[in-house]
């Protein structure tokens, strides 16, 4: 019984927070009370007349949006900075008009529409008919969104009673992180960190796989003429192998928890995300290939991208990364232990301090003579109440072993840290 008299008393202060519906009560009771004491036809007939207009207008708005239904469209994949195309569609499923249906969205708060409400009016729908409500989204910061639900509202002809609705008409979208388009890598620009370095896959016979048969050309190894192929054809034919391609540099991006620092897209997580996301452009735009490997949390995620098809899974991963991981950044190294090789190029992105980044540069330099590079992202910039001391020596140990030391800031502009020699 509680819940009945609560929600009572909230319909009670619904009706009287209203004007109109106030001065209708009062306009009831007054001819009522003047026809009772004067008995005058006329004034019975406003009284009736008020009660049924109330009673008909109230049945009106609560039929409203039983035959409405929406659905909503919306592109799955974006960038952040762009934009998306957001259809919803509502149908009137009934067989009379309906007037005056108040669509609104429920959106992230970094994907909201440019150019129109998140609420949009559909005044007439006829019975049978689809009604398109189409607008822009402005993403706003990368991610992975959950859109919905849709929330209906409707009022009679003359406006006297509202009804609402929900329904899902949910949508998934992944927003990809932005990325910088740059003209080259300074620390890749000479010594030991030269572009020879990001080697290409040598072709060998067990980084060869079979991709078919073909005409045998002037050149082609004897080691690969097909000669079932060859003696049922009466012509010589070669066995097509596909190179598959190692990785050329591998990305180590330290997500432990609580080392996202700043507020909005001003954070540590979201410059160490930009810079590999264009890091990674760049390389596979180059040729190269391209392994990023975090830990989210959950377990070790890995990527290997070496063209367009495949960077969109890495930028996948990256739409999707939170600092929620129990490990730092050397023990990402061990159980990244799985997707290193030997002599290749380690970029390690990370707010960790100097000497933990030192052990872990250190490890990589000794197991895998790997050359090393680090983006350093200095939280203290962004805010971080007790970041990690550091001074002019901070990187002399990362430096000793030959390690490439770029320190990140707040506010810098990420294309010349990107370019700087």
């Amino acid at each position: 019984m509680s819940r009945f008299y609560q929600r009572f008393n909230e319909k009670c202060l619904e009706f009287f927070s209203n004007k109109v519906h106030v001065a209708l009560l009062f306009a009831f009771l007054f001819t009522y009370i003047v026809a009772s004491v004067i008995g005058t036809p006329l004034l019975w007939f406003i009284s009736a007349t008020i009660v049924s207009v109330v009673v008909v207008e109230l049945a009106l708005s609560r039929a409203a949006l039983r035959p409405i239904k929406c659905e909503r469209e919306v592109a799955p994949v974006g960038t952040e900075g762009g934009t998306a195309r957001w259809v919803t569609r509502v149908t009137n499923r009934g067989r009379f008009p309906r007037l005056f249906i108040i669509v609104s969205d429920t959106l992230p708060e970094w994907v909201q529409p440019i150019g129109a409400p998140a609420q949009q009016l559909v005044q007439l729908i006829w019975g049978g008919q689809t009604v398109e409500l189409q607008t822009t989204l402005a993403l706003r910061k990368r991610g992975k969104y959950h859109l919905g639900p849709l929330m209906l509202r409707a009022a009679d002809p003359l406006g006297l009673f509202n009804s609402s609705a929900t329904q899902a008409a949910d949508a998934e979208l992944t927003v990809f992180p932005r990325r910088l388009k740059v003209e080259g890598l300074g620390f890749a620009g000479g010594g030991e960190w030269g572009t020879q370095h990001l080697q290409r896959a040598a072709i060998a016979s067990d980084a060869l796989e079979f991709h078919g048969v073909r005409d045998y050309r002037p050149g082609d190894p004897l080691r690969h003429i097909h000669w079932k192929a060859t003696a049922h054809l009466g012509e010589f034919r070669v066995i097509e192998f596909e190179e598959t391609l190692s990785t050329d540099m591998t990305i180590l991006l330290d997500l432990q928890e609580g080392s996202d620092v700043g507020e909005g897209k001003e954070t540590t997580l979201e410059y160490g995300i930009v810079i590999a996301a264009s890091l990674a452009e760049y390389l596979i735009h180059r040729g190269n290939t391209v392994q990023l490997v975090l830990h989210n949390g959950e377990g070790v995620q890995a990527v290997s991208a070496h063209s367009d098809k495949t960077f969109y899974a890495l930028l996948d991963l990256l739409a999707g990364a939170e600092a929620r991981s129990p490990l730092d950044v050397c023990a990402l190294v061990e159980v990244a232990a799985p997707w290193m090789r030997n002599e290749n190029s380690v970029i390690i992105i990370s707010a960790a301090s100097p000497e933990r980044l030192g052990v872990a540069a250190k490890a990589l330099r000794e197991r895998y003579r790997a050359r090393v590079g680090c983006f350093v992202l200095d939280r203290a910039s962004f805010g971080d109440a007790n970041p990690p001391s550091r001074d002019a020596t901070s990187y002399d140990a990362l430096r000793s072993i030959g390690a490439a030391v770029r320190v990140v800031h707040r506010g810098d502009d990420l294309r010349k840290v990107l370019e700087a020699g």
